[in-house]
C-alpha cells in the first residue's frame, strides 16, 4: 500500500468479510518520516472497513513518539466504534516502548 525510499512499508489484507477485520503489516521504522504513510493506511482501512484491527508488527524495527501517536488515534477511532487494535509479534525494541508507555494496558499486545 505504502513505502518510502528507505524500505518502510504497509501492507493491508482483509479477510473476505471486512467487518471481521484487517491486518496491517509494518516493515522497517515508524518514525516522524514514515508516521504519514502509515496514517494515510490506517486511514484508508478505518474508513472502509468494520470489524477489530490487526498490526503484524514483526518486521517493525523502531518506533518513536510520531508513530506511537499514529497507532493511539488509529485505537481510539477504533474503541469509538467498538472494535479492539491488536499489535502483533512485536520485536523487542518496540515492544519495550509499548510496555514503557504502558500501551498494553490500552492496546492487546500479543
Amino acid at each position: 500500500m505504502g513505502t518510502d525510499e528507505e524500505g518502510f512499508s504497509v501492507t493491508v489484507a482483509s479477510g473476505p468479510d471486512p467487518t471481521t477485520g484487517t491486518t496491517v503489516a509494518v516493515v522497517g521504522d515508524l518514525d516522524a518520516g514514515t508516521a504519514g504513510i502509515m496514517a494515510d493506511a490506517l486511514d484508508d482501512v478505518l474508513d472502509t472497513g468494520g470489524g477489530d484491527l490487526v498490526i503484524d508488527g514483526s518486521r517493525l524495527w523502531f518506533i518513536d513518539s510520531a508513530g506511537i501517536k499514529v497507532i493511539v488515534d488509529a485505537r481510539n477511532r477504533l474503541v469509538e466504534r467498538g472494535a479492539v487494535l491488536e499489535l502483533r509479534d512485536l520485536p523487542p525494541s518496540p515492544r519495550k516502548i509499548v510496555e514503557l508507555l504502558s500501551l498494553d494496558r490500552i492496546i492487546r499486545v500479543t
